[in-house]
């Protein structure tokens, strides 16, 4: 049976990347495969992912996994499930562990806080933020006091989420090689958008999802001047829950006028839509005097929602292609 081993054949450079990419139950059952196999769980890039654990587990035998582990680290996903009183505080701690060092994909959920209050970022996030390529924040209201927004730098972040934590984007947030970008917004607010994209000029995807119109998203004269010099480099938007309000409408047509490499907007409507109503709203987002005549506006109907935003899965997270950051949670509640 030995000479059929071919995988265990691999170099350990290789077999400790499949390794990283296992959840974290089925990376440290790998020991039990052949003697050779048996270092490999604690010299693999550690995946850590609560993500889909629906059997709770404290956080003293979180910290003694991370403790039981030298790093470096590939993934670490905490929902809110997991946390308790001072949660920023604990987050903290873990993610000053040495079994996370390198940290290639961060994604957490502080919850609802019972004061109202959001917990700012770990301070420690300063650390990582040089290695971090997928990022996943909710629940955040800040950053840590006495901490320097322009001192977090993202080099090499390639897709982020951000649920009820926009105020975490600051002018001087620079993230240069940012593709991807998912973010859940109570309000439609195309100032914050706006801004999201003066931090991120590579910005190809925008996924939005809003459950209120917000505000009137007047932008004409407003950003007049901006927006020659914006560079929207934007080829796919979806907006999920698209009311066909003034304030989703004007938001849309902003970037139907504008955005001159744009291929794909698609906007998911929460009732069903007749052929007429398709029409009107195409005239309505002046989509004939669209800036890039490349692009198709296309309008979809979903019975249902797709779920909190920071309930993105590790599927998702690890694969920086997937079309849709939402579509793993639609497709499972239809």
């Amino acid at each position: 049976m030995e000479d059929l081993d071919l995988i265990s054949r691999l170099p350990n450079a290789v077999l400790g990347e499949i390794v990283s990419l296992l959840p974290t139950k089925d990376g440290a059952r790998t020991k039990v495969i052949a003697p050779l196999w048996r270092h490999l769980w604690r010299s693999a890039p550690l995946n850590f992912d609560l993500g889909d654990r629906r059997r709770f587990i404290s956080k003293k035998k979180i910290s003694g996994i991370l403790s039981s582990h030298p790093g470096p680290g590939r993934r670490f996903c905490i929902p809110a499930l997991f946390f308790s009183n001072h949660p920023a505080a604990t987050l903290d701690g873990w993610l000053q562990s040495p079994a996370l060092r390198n940290l290639q994909e961060l994604e957490f959920d502080y919850g609802v806080q019972a004061t109202g209050i959001q917990p700012p970022l770990p301070s420690s996030m300063h650390s990582l933020s040089a290695t971090l390529r997928v990022a996943s924040f909710s629940g955040c209201g800040g950053f840590p006091d006495g901490n320097n927004a322009s001192a977090l730098q993202f080099p090499v972040l390639k897709q982020l989420s951000l649920s009820s934590g926009s105020q975490l984007i600051s002018l001087t947030t620079l993230m240069p090689n940012m593709k991807v970008l998912a973010l859940s917004q109570g309000h439609l607010t195309l100032d914050v958008v706006i801004n999201f994209m003066k931090c991120f000029p590579c910005l190809e995807k925008l996924y939005i999802e809003s459950c209120m119109p917000g505000e009137k998203n007047l932008w004409f004269h407003k950003n007049q001047n901006l927006i020659g010099t914006l560079g929207i480099c934007i080829k796919k938007i979806v907006l999920i829950d698209y009311r066909g309000n003034k304030s989703h409408i004007n938001f849309a047509k902003f970037f139907v006028l504008n955005a001159k490499v744009l291929q794909s907007m698609i906007l998911e409507v929460p009732h069903k839509i007749s052929g007429e109503w398709i029409e009107r709203h195409h005239r309505l987002l002046e989509t004939k005097n669209r800036a890039s005549r490349d692009a198709l506006v296309d309008f979809v109907y979903h019975n249902s929602r797709p779920g909190s935003l920071g309930s993105v899965g590790n599927e998702v997270a690890h694969d920086l292609s997937t079309a849709d950051p939402f579509v793993r949670l639609r497709d499972s509640s239809v």
